[in-house]
């Protein structure tokens, strides 16, 4: 029987990061074994990290983070059959260790890339890449993590085409982009010098760029922008306001659009739905590979 999977992604940035330095941070990370609430009473837990290496050299995480939902037994129950709370004895006693609402979700980072790429299919257990990135961004800001690595940047990876939607839109009025410090070989080293020395320079981890079109006129983006589109749109966001060809209002945003998304086939009868998510994971990774 046929069905699709769907893999989301984000991307996580680790200042510095020499050789190894994104495999400590999920081996560690895997290690604490902390739950996080992600939404309401749903928690989060990475279960599993395997490492993947060839000919020595490490190239992907795999694993697996459960959801559950953490229920606070100070509350009550209730008796849909009496309609009233539930009794001491009609509860029984719960182990302490057991938790409601089990789901998997299956996980592939690249490390050449470092971003995460994960199941998003709801009915199969899959995450959001909004409550992904909350997840991981609460996970990485614990101390221990904090200590060892740094603030680890984690930004949701928007679709492909909301960032040629900006670049290539002819009225735009308003343009704001917010970049944080990528990693060296991401992109271009001439492209990308420029932003990272003026960052150094200043003591700066982040920034904050707004340009405001003429009266009448519509921006002309120059290459230095667009460069910083780029770059924001992995590590941080751009917002975009104009008009459109009716002269109506209208925004674009890799923060509120569509999040990237790889679709994907599985068939049960060929594969096993491990292999088939990491078999799209994979192609997810190879659109984000360095050039």
């Amino acid at each position: 029987m046929e069905q699709i999977i769907e893999v989301g992604g984000v991307n996580v940035v680790v200042h510095p990061h020499p050789e190894g330095q994104y495999e400590k941070l999920f081996r560690k990370a895997y290690r604490m074994k902390r739950p996080v609430r992600i939404h309401g009473d749903r928690h989060a837990l990475m279960t599993m990290c395997d490492v993947k290496k060839h000919e020595g050299t490490t190239f992907a995480l795999e694993g697996e983070i459960a959801t559950f939902s953490q229920l606070d037994p100070s509350l009550p129950w209730i008796n849909l059959e009496t309609e009233d709370d539930a009794s001491s004895d009609e509860l029984g006693e719960i182990p302490a260790h057991l938790r409601p609402n089990f789901r998997k979700c299956q996980f592939y980072f690249d490390i050449a890339s470092h971003k995460l790429f994960f199941l998003t299919t709801t009915r199969k257990g899959g995450i959001s890449p909004g409550l992904m990135a909350r997840y991981l961004k609460d996970l990485f800001a614990f101390s221990e993590i904090v200590l060892d690595f740094g603030e680890v940047g984690v930004t949701v990876l928007p679709d492909r085409d909301s960032i040629s939607r900006i670049l290539n839109w002819k009225k735009i009025r308003r343009l704001q982009i917010h970049a944080e410090r990528p990693n060296p070989g991401d992109y271009d080293p001439d492209e990308l010098e420029e932003f990272e020395q003026s960052l150094a320079e200043q003591n700066a981890s982040q920034l904050n760029f707004e340009l405001v079109a003429e009266k009448g006129r519509a921006l002309v983006l120059n290459d230095r922008t667009k460069t910083l589109v780029a770059i924001a749109a992995d590590n941080g966001y751009v917002e975009a306001k104009g008009h459109n060809a009716q002269g109506a209002p209208e925004e674009r945003s890799t923060k509120t659009g569509k999040p990237f998304s790889e679709r994907g086939e599985y068939n049960d009868d060929a594969e096993t739905y491990w292999d088939a998510f990491l078999r799209i994971a994979r192609t997810a990774a190879r659109r984000f590979s360095v050039k």
